[in-house]
């Protein structure tokens, strides 16, 4: 495997089936709408950006349900404010 950026690292995460099957329809839609086949790694990684644009409070939370209700409301927060871009590619959370 070729590493296209020397500041990446490589993560081996869990998705379950269902996560697999969604990321691999976007990678069919892209390539379908005429673009090149995007790799899974890539999409995770573009999620990955988006995420570290919000705003994202992560204190106190106690349970995956909670991390996911937290990043859900900052989601809405942040489509309210969809006008306003991201500064920069990579923000810590």
């Amino acid at each position: 495997m070729k590493n296209r950026n020397k500041n990446s690292l490589v993560a081996n995460i869990g998705l379950n089936r269902k996560q697999i099957s969604f990321i691999d329809k976007i990678v069919r839609e892209i390539r379908f709408s005429g673009g090149r086949k995007p790799s899974r790694s890539s999409i995770v990684m573009i999620f990955t950006k988006i995420a570290m644009c919000m705003k994202f409070d992560v204190s106190g939370i106690k349970s995956e349900k909670e991390t996911e209700e937290r990043f859900l409301q900052a989601l809405r927060n942040t489509h309210k404010n969809a006008g306003k871009k991201c500064k920069g590619t990579f923000y810590r959370i």
